[in-house]
């Protein structure tokens, strides 16, 4: 079967879990005997196309930043690559085409391919915002949401990749996936010698709520607590998190941008501590939980992390530094 994957930010050029879970299906379905293509951003020198273990990757547009200063998914870009999309689709037959739903536009321009192809289309899910739309705008938020409402009732096949996010699907054709960790990667991962108390992997991006972790450990080291940790990832507030811990006399916390092998780093901690308010699966939770790792989240309405442990406590500082202190 000749299958193509839609989503723009192509993975590991940018770090996402959409992205993430596209390559291993990819990964999987090749290793299946498909023909698997993936249409994103050209990350890379050279041809606009390229084969690597297994997988075709179109690179359609050149690459941008899919995220605003803020940690936003901005617009950029996202026009000419639905023009470049619907061109090559055109000129390419496909027996499934599955379009990952962020950012909507792409499902409407496959919706319309689907029309003269006559391929399979199938919508992946992996988050749904409904309502939380207008919190970030009163106008442009219930444009957001309008789109993702009419997207959500075509008349499509329907998938998500979680229980969470299946339960918020309306359609009648819904269907959920297996999610998809490195089981290999995280087997064959070594543990660092120098292990931390707690960890957080992630982007640093407002929803994430970093700076509720960095308070509570402020609690802790006004408790006389001072576990150590790591925070790993980038993002548009590192620096505004940087400079909290060194306002707070946060000694014991240290940042860095990237690590070779992250498993390395989940299976020499003690806790792993994801603050975020929004997370449609949180594959860093099902890593961090194969390395051994006891992950603590938050209590909020869109977090999907908190179906996944028995670690929840509610979206404070004061909670979440009374449950690390429980735990350590």
């Amino acid at each position: 079967m000749k299958i193509a994957h839609i989503f723009d930010a192509i993975y590991p050029y940018e770090q996402s879990g959409v992205g993430k879970y596209i390559y291993l299906k990819a990964r999987e379905e090749a290793s299946q005997g498909h023909e698997v293509h993936i249409y994103g951003f050209k990350y890379w020198e050279g041809s606009s196309v390229k084969n690597e273990g297994g997988i075709t990757y179109h690179g359609i547009v050149p690459a941008y930043s899919v995220y605003s200063k803020k940690g936003k998914r901005g617009l950029r870009g996202l026009f000419s690559f639905c023009y470049a999309l619907t061109t090559n689709l055109l000129k390419t037959k496909y027996d499934l085409i599955e379009c990952h739903a962020v950012p909507y536009l792409p499902i409407f321009i496959c919706f319309f391919i689907r029309f003269f192809k006559k391929n399979k289309l199938t919508i992946i899910w992996h988050e749904i915002l409904g309502k939380h739309w207008f919190h970030f705008h009163p106008f442009l938020g219930g444009i957001g949401w309008w789109v993702e409402k009419c997207a959500l009732f075509l008349p499509l096949e329907h998938a998500a990749i979680s229980p969470f996010v299946f339960q918020r699907l309306p359609s009648k054709r819904r269907i959920l996936f297996e999610s998809l960790i490195e089981w290999e990667a995280i087997q064959k991962a070594t543990r660092v010698k120098d292990q931390v108390d707690i960890l957080y992997v992630g982007r640093f991006v407002e929803y994430k709520q970093i700076d509720l972790l960095v308070s509570a450990l402020e609690l802790l080291r006004l408790k006389k607590l001072f576990p150590k940790t790591l925070l790993i990832g980038e993002g548009p507030l590192k620096n505004k998190i940087k400079k909290a811990i060194e306002a707070k006399r946060l000694g014991h916390v240290e940042l860095l941008d990237g690590v070779p092998n992250v498993y390395s780093h989940m299976k020499a901690t003690k806790l792993f501590v994801l603050p975020s308010r929004r997370e449609g699966l949180s594959f860093v939770t099902l890593e961090a939980q194969a390395c051994g790792a006891k992950v603590i989240t938050v209590d909020a309405p869109l977090n999907a992390a908190k179906t996944l442990t028995p670690y929840v406590c509610k979206n404070d500082k004061e909670a979440l530094a009374q449950e690390i202190e429980r735990l350590l």
